[in-house]
C-alpha cells in the first residue's frame, strides 16, 4: 500500500508508511512532551519550597497558592488548544455550539413531551443528505428515550423544533459520561495537595543520600521512573495476560482501569497520614517541635505516597483520557484533552478550597488553631487533614463505582468472549482503543 488514508507530508506529497510515521516521527513528539514537563513539574514542585521559604508565607497559605497556580495552568489548556488546534473552525465548532446542541435538544424533547414515540425507531427523523457539517452519523441506542421525542415528525420544522437520531445521540453521551467526570473531579482532589505537602513535609526531615543533600522536590523522579517502566511492563505483559483472561481489548476496561487509580489515591492519602503522624512524634521524641528542619527521620519515608501516586497517573491519568476518545463522538474528540485537564484544574480549586474549609472549622475562638495554620507544620494538624482527605477520597471512590457500574459503554470493550474464545461481533483489536 502506497499512501495512508491520503494523509501527505509537510511538502503535500502521499504519505508511505513505510517511510513516514513510525517511532521516528513519535520521537519529536516525546521530546517536546519531556521539555515542557522538565519546566512545569520543576516550577511546580519547588514553588511550595519558594512560598514558605522567600515569600514566608504559612502552610495553608503556600499550599492554596501552589494549587491554584496548579488548576489554572490546567484551565488554560482550553484557550491553548483554541490557538493551536489546526482546525480552529472545529475546535470553535465543538466549544461553543456543542452546549447549544445539547440545549437544543433538551429544549424540543420537553415541547413534545407528550408525543407519543413510534414502535419502529425507523421513523425518527435521520440525517438529511445536505448535513455536511456533521462528522459521524450516530445510531440509536437504548436509554434516555424521553430525549427521543425530540425526534419525532409532527409537522412543525427548524433547530428547536425537531432534532435528528445523531444530535439525540450526542447529547445521550454526554449525559451518560457526566456523572463520571464529576466523581472523576473528587477523585482528583488529593492528587495535587499531597504533592504540596509532601514538599513542605521532606523539607523538615533528613534529606541525607550518602554524603549529598537532596531536595524533596527532586523525589518526584520515583513516580516518573515508575511510570516509565510500568507502562512498557503494563502494555507488553499485563495487558496481554488479562486480555486472556478477561476477553477485554485493555485487560480491563478503562472505566476499571480509572478505579484502580482512584483507589490508589486513597491509599496514598492514608499512607501519608501515617507517614505525618511518625514524622511528627519522632520531632517530639527528639524536642524538635519548634524546629523547622534537621528532624531526624529520612526523606524517603515520602518515597511511597509519591510511588501511589505514580500509580494514580500510570491508570487513572490514562485511563481518562481513553475513555474519552473511545466514547466521544468525532466531533467531541477534538476538545476531549482540554476538557481533561480542565477536570485536574477544578479538582486542584476544590483542594484550594479545602484547606480553608479545614482550617476555618478547626480553629479556636481566638481564630488561631487551626489544623494548617502557621508556619511551622510540627505545631500543625497535618495528619488529620489527611484522613480527611482519605475519607472523602474514599466517599467519591463509592460514587464513581455507583456510576462507573451502571454506565453502558458506546463501545465494544471484548473482542473475545472469554467461555468460547469466539471474537466478538463487530470487534476487532483494531478497531476498539486500548
Amino acid at each position: 500500500m502506497g499512501s495512508s488514508s491520503g494523509l501527505v507530508d509537510w511538502r503535500g506529497r502521499p504519505v508511505n508508511p513505510k517511510k513516514h510515521g513510525g517511532v521516528r516521527a513519535s520521537i519529536f513528539i516525546h521530546a517536546l512532551v519531556l521539555l515542557s514537563n522538565a519546566a512545569n513539574i520543576a516550577n511546580i514542585m519547588n514553588l511550595v519550597t519558594y512560598l514558605r521559604g522567600t515569600m514566608h508565607m504559612g502552610v495553608a497559605e503556600a499550599s492554596t497558592t501552589a494549587s491554584n497556580f496548579f488548576a489554572a495552568l490546567q484551565m488554560f489548556s482550553i484557550p491553548a488548544a483554541f490557538l493551536a488546534d489546526s482546525y480552529i473552525k472545529r475546535f470553535y465548532t465543538v466549544l461553543i455550539f456543542g452546549p447549544i446542541e445539547i440545549l437544543q435538544v433538551l429544549v424540543v424533547a420537553f415541547k413534545k413531551r407528550n408525543v407519543q414515540l413510534p414502535d419502529n425507531a425507523s421513523e425518527l427523523k435521520q440525517l438529511n443528505q445536505d448535513d455536511h457539517n456533521v462528522l459521524e452519523e450516530l445510531q440509536r441506542t437504548d436509554g434516555f428515550r424521553c430525549l427521543e421525542k425530540s425526534v419525532v415528525e409532527t409537522g412543525e420544522t427548524g433547530p428547536w423544533s425537531l432534532c435528528t437520531v445523531t444530535q439525540v445521540e450526542e447529547t445521550k453521551i454526554v449525559l451518560r459520561m457526566v456523572p463520571i467526570f464529576l466523581s472523576s473531579v473528587l477523585g482528583y482532589i488529593p492528587v495535587p495537595l499531597i504533592l504540596n505537602f509532601t514538599v513542605q513535609q521532606g523539607n523538615t526531615m533528613d534529606t541525607k543520600l550518602g554524603g549529598v543533600h537532596i531536595s524533596p522536590a527532586t523525589l518526584f523522579v520515583i513516580p516518573t521512573v515508575f511510570q516509565m517502566v510500568i507502562l512498557v511492563l503494563y502494555d507488553r505483559f499485563i495487558v496481554p495476560f488479562l486480555r486472556r483472561i478477561t476477553g477485554y481489548v485493555g485487560g480491563v476496561t478503562h472505566l476499571q482501569r480509572i478505579g484502580i487509580g482512584f483507589l490508589s489515591a486513597t491509599v496514598a492519602t492514608g499512607v501519608a497520614a501515617l507517614v505525618e503522624a511518625k514524622r511528627k512524634r519522632v520531632a517530639e521524641e527528639n524536642g524538635l517541635m519548634e524546629a523547622t528542619t534537621g528532624i531526624p527521620m529520612s526523606v524517603f519515608w515520602l518515597t511511597v505516597q509519591f510511588f501511589l501516586l505514580g500509580v494514580v497517573d500510570v491508570t487513572s491519568f490514562v485511563g481518562l483520557l481513553e475513555f474519552f476518545y473511545s466514547e466521544a463522538s468525532t466531533g467531541m474528540k477534538s476538545v476531549g484533552s482540554s476538557i481533561f485537564y480542565c477536570i485536574l484544574g477544578v479538582s486542584a480549586w476544590l483542594g484550594s478550597l479545602l484547606i480553608q474549609v479545614a482550617n476555618r472549622v478547626t480553629r479556636r475562638a481566638d481564630g488561631t488553631g487551626g489544623w494548617l495554620d502557621g508556619t511551622n507544620l510540627n505545631m500543625g494538624k497535618l495528619d488529620n487533614f489527611y484522613w480527611l482527605l482519605a475519607v472523602l477520597e474514599l466517599v467519591s471512590l463509592f460514587v464513581y463505582t455507583f456510576f462507573a457500574r451502571r454506565y453502558v459503554y458506546r463501545n465494544e470493550q471484548r473482542v473475545v468472549d472469554v467461555d468460547t474464545k469466539v471474537p466478538m461481533e463487530g470487534a476487532t483489536f483494531g478497531d476498539v482503543m486500548i
